[in-house]
């Protein structure tokens, strides 16, 4: 990041929304020593991004080709805690830190972005704070003693923010059968083979959308497809392979179509947006309810726990470390639902055969629907291919028809001439 020449340009909104044009924007001005109030400030945090960026400062070590997106979060949270301090960064004391604490567990730290309105800041923005103030003053202690000979005591050190209360609300999910009705709706290869992979790896959406050739075995031993879902910098971990059982038949239909594709090429190729409107679109017209590809997760989370799976499988099968307390809150879950026997006694009371057969006919005559419409669709194509020469006939089916009202005519006034 050379910087012997600055050149100001004029902002252009536009590419605000663009993450490498955004951090170039804010590296510009932070070179001009116009992106933080305090002149100060933005001279030693130009230091910390160029290291950052580096990959290293004397024994840090940074994440190496750091993308810009998150240099960029670092400069636009560090503002925000200077705006919370007004302060010079190097003049910082513990009473300071001190006070910020206070002032975020107290909530009485607001956006920026309105003066009128204020807003509160989020508890996770609360935990950006500590974090990026943290990691700047670890930096800002070793440049300290090497550039500046002298000694900085970590105030950041007992700096924290209290957890967050969260409610202990019911988990959003789908059952397996509602869920197979998602893949019996489904007309493609690829959707029915997508939607049942999905649902039995219990995968993140973009685990499942970058899910490689590469990722998926045949083993000619279990006569099952094994699939290893990748792993992605900072929202999943190393994860077992996993044999598939339900889904494995329409998996093997749809690899079939990709042999001739190389390992490196996608196994489905579909977008998120893609994916979201699908399930909104299925959910409301097959299940009456709305739905997201993160419910899916959490549904075969249910259905794991549901079938007495062991904890420690479910864990690894959905990729959390083997201490993880996330699988608490699904077993609390379940511990709510009723026992089997009142369950079915209650049913039997109050929901009839009858119901259950007309729930059954409605799902039934909304397939007859797409199937209807779809045929509808053909019919209209073969027919559009009729329309010229039906254009050319036309003409002398009209004249045709001339002829013969003339003729009616005619023998109606001769039976009025006989009476």
């Amino acid at each position: 990041m050379d910087n012997t020449e600055i050149v100001k340009k004029p902002i252009n909104k536009d590419d605000l929304f663009n993450k490498k044009k955004r951090f170039q924007i804010n590296y510009d001005l932070l070179s001009r020593d116009e992106y933080f109030r305090i002149k100060e400030n933005n001279r030693i945090i130009k230091k910390y991004i160029d290291a950052k960026a580096r990959g290293n400062y004397r024994s840090l070590i940074y994440d190496v080709n750091e993308p810009e997106s998150t240099l960029s979060k670092n400069l636009e949270v560090l503002r925000a805690v200077e705006n919370s301090l007004n302060k010079s960064f190097e003049a910082l004391t513990q009473d300071d830190v001190d006070d910020l604490q206070t002032k975020l567990n107290n909530d009485t730290v607001y956006t920026t972005c309105s003066i009128i309105n204020k807003r509160k800041i989020s508890h996770d923005y609360k935990l950006d704070y500590v974090k990026n103030l943290k990691q700047f003053w670890k930096f800002y202690r070793m440049h300290s003693r090497y550039e500046l000979g002298k000694e900085i005591p970590d105030i950041t050190e007992y700096l924290r923010i209290r957890k967050q209360k969260r409610l202990n609300s019911f988990i959003k999910f789908i059952s397996k059968d509602e869920f197979d009705r998602l893949v019996e709706s489904s007309n493609s290869t690829q959707m029915k083979a997508f939607l049942s992979v999905y649902f039995e790896t219990g995968a993140r959406v973009v685990e499942i959308l970058k899910l490689r050739k590469a990722n998926c075995t045949f083993s000619m031993e279990q006569n099952a497809w094994i699939v290893r879902l990748p792993n992605e910098k900072g929202i999943s971990t190393s994860k077992m392979a996993i044999e598939l059982s339900f889904s494995n038949r329409l998996f093997s239909l749809w690899m079939e179509t990709r042999k001739a594709f190389g390992d490196d090429h996608f196994v489905f190729n579909y977008s998120y947006q893609y994916v979201a409107k699908m399930f909104k679109e299925k959910g409301k017209r097959y299940l009456g309810r709305h739905l997201t590809p993160k419910m899916i997760r959490k549904s075969t989370t249910m259905y794991l726990i549901n079938s007495n799976a062991n904890e420690q499988y479910i864990r690894a099968h959905m990729g959390w470390s083997a201490s993880s307390d996330a699988i608490t809150h699904y077993i609390n879950q379940k511990a709510i639902q009723k026992p089997d026997a009142l369950r079915n006694k209650i049913e039997k009371d109050y929901y009839s055969d009858a119901k259950k057969e007309n729930d059954e006919l409605k799902f039934k005559q909304k397939l007859q629907s797409d199937q209807l419409e779809r045929l509808m669709a053909e019919i209209a194509e073969m027919k559009k291919g009729q329309v010229d020469s039906f254009n050319s006939n036309r003409s002398s089916d009209v004249v045709s028809s001339k002829e013969m009202l003339k003729a009616v005519f005619d023998e109606m006034l001769k039976e009025k001439e006989k009476i």
